[in-house]
């Protein structure tokens, strides 16, 4: 998996110096960077998004499963008050059953600190991140039958938001690869933002099958550290030739794998983390450059971050009978570190999937409690998972809420839940 994925960063370095010749050469500014995590203006600013694959439970062989050189990494980011966003693999051992997450409590319990970050933005990086030998290059996904595709990736979503407490609203593709199927279903899991290559779907930035899609421009990261301090010089060219051309507002995605800062004798390479620390401090002292995630919830303040909550009144129903759906939207209050309700007249949509297909229910603008309530029942037995999302605006960071499941059944179920003989479903 190494040898491959550093021909593909140095496939990167070709195509990318193609395209610094073409645009032009290399421009600096000393000024210093806007922050708008304060609130401050910063409409000139282009963004560089950093993305860090692979992060992934230790009970995998695999060289990537190095929490030291996880933590390096991201020392760099805390030290250097850049956000990024972290790819977790839920189940690299696909000989292991069960959420892998919560097997492993040393990398469950620090990503469940780094979730509570604001510098941090869990993902989705596919769930196994295994070739699947079906398809006709590197992809865990790419031409398998939709209904696999969907089942994969939402369990990949659900063992995060169990082990982590978050659910998240970006999916990253394994090798940059997918298909239209691959976008449906992140579409119908309700995630927001699709990452990948140009060459995956032909588009830099675009919405497909209803899902934003993001290309990553170019990714760093090499087998030596002589590699590290020849290619570094050149993709701090590059970048700078990419922000040169691209306009104000404009992402710039640049993706990397943690375990890479490793040397080969298994230890965390302080050469490769210095090398890194400069391409940041370079890119700082731009002036014009300003750090998000691939969900962009750094370009707004802190107060724009939201947090949207869905209950339900039953989780076991009859046919036909009524549950009302409750959501509540709130938003980061940074001066008293706590979450409080938005103002009314916020757009929060309802919507269910039902064997894998993704229905909209309705639209409803929240109350003065930052709540809204939906009255739904359904006549079809069976199991119905049910969200909440809200989308951005110019205010705040767009959210959607963790599913929660209502099992239509007839009258005798129903019956034996009110004694207690069958337990509710959380």
């Amino acid at each position: 998996m190494i040898r491959l994925l550093f021909k593909i960063s140095t496939a990167f370095i070709a195509i990318l110096l193609i395209f610094a010749l073409l645009v032009g050469g290399v421009a600096t500014n000393s000024s210093a960077q806007a922050n708008t995590r304060d609130g401050t203006e910063a409409s000139n600013m282009k963004h560089i998004i950093l993305r860090d694959d692979d992060i992934a439970p230790q009970n995998d062989t695999a060289r990537f499963s190095h929490l030291s050189a996880l933590k390096a990494v991201n020392q760099v980011h805390i030290d250097k008050n850049v956000p990024v966003t972290l790819g977790v693999v839920a189940h690299p051992n696909t000989n292991i059953s069960g959420n892998q997450l919560l097997a492993d409590n040393d990398m469950r319990s620090y990503l469940q600190e780094l979730a509570r970050n604001q510098l941090f933005d869990i993902a989705q990086h596919g769930y196994t991140h295994h070739n699947d030998t079906r398809t006709t290059s590197s992809s865990e996904f790419r031409e398998r039958p939709y209904i696999d595709q969907y089942n994969t990736l939402k369990q990949g979503r659900d063992d995060i938001t169990e082990a982590l407490g978050v659910t998240p609203t970006t999916f990253i593709a394994p090798w940059n690869t997918g298909d239209h199927n691959t976008l449906k279903e992140a579409t119908a899991l309700g995630f927001t933002l699709y990452s990948t290559s140009y060459e995956d779907f032909g588009v830099t930035d675009a919405t497909l099958e209803g899902i934003r899609v993001q290309a990553a421009s170019f990714g760093i990261g090499w087998g030596t550290t002589d590699e590290w301090q020849t290619n570094m010089a050149k993709v701090t060219s590059y970048t700078d030739a990419a922000l040169n051309s691209a306009s104000s507002g404009q992402n710039i995605a640049v993706f990397y794998h943690y375990w890479q800062f490793l040397s080969s004798d298994g230890s965390v390479d302080p050469v490769r983390l210095s090398l890194f620390e400069q391409y940041i401090d370079h890119l700082k002292s731009r002036g014009d450059v300003q750090f998000t995630t691939l969900d962009n919830q750094n370009v707004l303040p802190l107060s724009a971050k939201t947090q949207l909550n869905l209950t339900a009144s039953g989780h076991i129903v009859a046919g036909n009978q009524s549950v009302t759906l409750t959501a509540t939207l709130n938003r980061f209050d940074p001066a008293t570190n706590h979450w409080v309700a938005v103002e009314s007249d916020k757009p929060v949509q309802i919507w269910h999937t039902l064997n894998g297909v993704r229905y909209n229910d309705t639209t409803i603008a929240t109350d003065d409690y930052g709540q809204i309530a939906y009255l739904t029942n359904s006549t079809e037995l069976g199991n119905r998972t049910y969200y909440a999302s809200f989308p951005d605006d110019n205010v705040y960071v767009g959210s959607f809420s963790s599913p929660l499941t209502i099992y239509v059944s007839d009258q005798m179920q129903v019956g034996l839940e009110a004694w207690g003989i069958i337990p509710k479903i959380d």
